[in-house]
C-alpha cells in the first residue's frame, strides 16, 4: 500500500529529527539528506518521478532542531 506520513524522531541529547516517507511501506527505501539551507521541497521532483515500487525517505518539512 502506497502511502505518505510525517515523522519525528528523537534521540537522547533532545536532537529531534523530520522526515516524510513516501511509497509501498515494503518496498527498499532510498534515504535523501539535504544540506544546509535546503528543505525536503528539493526533492519533490525525485520523489515524484522515482520509483514507484521504492519507498523515499527526505528530510521533514519542520525545522531539525538540536539542544542549545
Amino acid at each position: 500500500m502506497d502511502c505518505t506520513m510525517n515523522h519525528e524522531t528523537g534521540r537522547p541529547d533532545g536532537t529531534r529529527i523530520h522526515y516524510t516517507a513516501t511509497g509501498p511501506a515494503d518496498g527498499p527505501t532510498l534515504t535523501l539528506i539535504h544540506g544546509w539551507g535546503c528543505d525536503r521541497g528539493d526533492f519533490d521532483t525525485i520523489v515524484e518521478h522515482g520509483d514507484s515500487r521504492s519507498r523515499s525517505r527526505p528530510p521533514g518539512c519542520f525545522r531539525t532542531r538540536s539542544p542549545g
